[in-house]
């Protein structure tokens, strides 16, 4: 199964986005605790991709991919703006990382996702979860 969303560059459109890449997993036999845990790492790559990629630009819009099956889920959240270089990302436990005003999504993405990467210059993030080897698997 296989969805694209586009959502407006701005925070208000993001609950929708969630609610329906999740539904369409839960549809696909995800177990909750996955589910919730891949809702918790795509807000996180919306919020990134409409705060830092659109500059909160409604005018501007980003897709959501969605792709699942009875063992996981890939996601990929791409947006049209200059892109990051992920590495330059202060490290949230580092002193610096301790007082920047952002960077604590991608350390939450890769808490909840199996493999998180970053391709287009940092406009777009990959994200895999797997539930099928999962100990919260269906029966």
């Amino acid at each position: 199964m296989e969805r694209a969303i586009t959502v407006p560059a701005s925070a208000k459109f993001m609950a929708r986005a969630r609610q329906e890449a999740v539904a369409l997993l839960e549809a696909q036999g995800c177990p909750a605790e996955c589910a919730f845990e891949v809702g918790m790492a795509l807000q996180e790559a919306l919020a990134n991709a409409i705060i830092h990629g659109c500059r909160r630009d409604p005018r501007c819009s980003v897709i959501v991919r969605v792709q699942c099956d009875r063992t996981g889920a890939s996601i990929t959240v791409k947006d049209p703006g200059t892109g990051f270089d992920v590495t330059r990302v202060p490290d949230p436990a580092s002193p610096a990382g301790q007082v920047a005003e952002s960077g604590r999504g991608i350390l939450l993405m890769r808490a909840y996702m199996d493999d998180v990467s970053f391709a287009r210059g940092g406009r777009e993030v990959r994200m895999r979860k797997s539930w099928a080897a999962s100990s919260v698997a269906p029966v």
